[in-house]
């Protein structure tokens, strides 16, 4: 397997391993034998080292501590959800159709509301 600076986060799906890096993200579908690296560079991964990561199906939801990111092609390209005010540096869980973060309350996207 590969070592990694500093892993934040790991997060399995299925049959493959998320590991959240000060580098970047990476994603094993061996069990850690091999590792395909996303980073900011390329392919336009956030720099900031993620608070939290889940996935759901080919979907990553990313959260750091100034953004809130999410790719639908694992990993291959991110879209920044921050201009959406969902918070930031918090917690994600997602069940059905509804995302929720937790940080300073409960936000649910799918829509978006914010529970208090």
């Amino acid at each position: 397997g590969r070592e990694f600076s500093f892993v934040m986060h790991v997060f399995v799906y299925g049959s493959k391993i998320y590991a959240s890096t000060t580098e970047g993200l990476s994603i094993s579908g061996d069990g850690g034998e091999t590792w395909i690296h996303r980073t900011p560079d390329t392919n336009g991964l956030p720099r900031f080292a993620a608070d939290d990561i889940y996935v759901s199906n080919s979907t990553i939801f990313r959260s750091s501590e100034y953004e809130f990111s999410i790719s639908v092609d694992d990993g291959q390209t991110w879209l920044n959800k921050s201009a959406l005010d969902i918070p930031h540096g918090g917690r994600i869980f997602v069940q059905d159709s509804a995302v929720y973060v937790a940080q300073q309350g409960l936000f649910v996207l799918n829509p978006l509301i914010e529970v208090r």
